[in-house]
């Protein structure tokens, strides 16, 4: 049976694959408008969490702080889209539930949108940023990041994987 939320989340796909088939030479660039301006919508705000904006290696970031969150744990979000649309604002409420829900600050991390290595090396950099700031953090912070997106390691190993690192140097 469904409901309203996955009904609009249908529709939400139905509605790309339409806009897909109507014109299957559209640009990269045309998906990104469409997909930065509908996928927003899917998601609710979380509520009693802020957003702040910071510069990582170069590339725009995304700090999702939830009220009362640790400080001892940061989540790393590497936005989806396939390396042709998404962005950290689309997928700033998502992982603001994420952080919420586990009691902890995220780090969503912008790449290039281009073809490898460009997403890898972006998203290897942030994480070393990531790193490097718990050296001006308090002693008592400086336990495991969790990184959420390990596309360096599947490139590593030649194939997909999902996984949960401790905060050491790559």
């Amino acid at each position: 049976m469904s409901n309203v939320k996955s009904d609009i989340v249908r529709d939400h796909w139905a509605s790309m694959m339409a806009a897909a088939l109507a014109d299957p030479d559209q640009t990269p660039a045309k998906v990104r408008e469409r997909v930065e301006r509908n996928w927003p919508s899917l998601t609710t705000e979380p509520g009693g969490v802020d957003y702040s904006e910071v510069e990582v290696s170069g590339l725009p970031a995304l700090w999702v702080v939830p009220k009362g969150s640790s400080a001892d744990h940061v989540i790393l979000g590497v936005h989806g889209g396939g390396g042709v649309s998404g962005s950290i604002y689309t997928h700033r409420k998502l992982f603001g539930h994420l952080a919420k829900a586990a009691g902890v600050r995220a780090l969503i991390a912008e790449y290039r949108q281009q073809c490898d290595p460009a997403p890898l090396h972006d998203t290897v950099a942030a994480y070393r940023w990531l790193l490097d700031q718990r050296t001006s953090m308090p002693p008592g912070s400086r336990s495991p990041v969790i990184h959420w997106a390990a596309i360096w390691r599947f490139r590593r190993s030649c194939r997909p994987t999902i996984a949960i690192f401790p905060s050491r140097p790559l």
